[in-house]
């Protein structure tokens, strides 16, 4: 999980607190790898059915064209 670091902050003369939000980049770097990597998995199962439906229909096409010169 990505930390969010919440820090104090003095801002202004008044000495008025605001918050002040940061990102733990270590930790978002790990998630941002996982999911480039879990996404690439999916686009290689996703390519592979793609050549598996080209190659079913381009059978078809064939098939169909038999059956018209019958």
């Amino acid at each position: 999980m990505v930390d969010v670091i919440t820090a104090p902050k003095i801002k202004g003369a008044t000495g008025e607190i605001a918050d002040l939000h940061g990102i733990d980049y270590a930790h978002l770097s790990v998630v941002a790898i996982k999911a480039i990597q879990e996404q690439q998995e999916l686009i290689q199962k996703l390519q592979k059915q793609n050549e598996e439906l080209v190659q079913s229909y381009a059978q078809l096409m064939k098939d169909v064209e038999l059956l018209k010169k019958k």
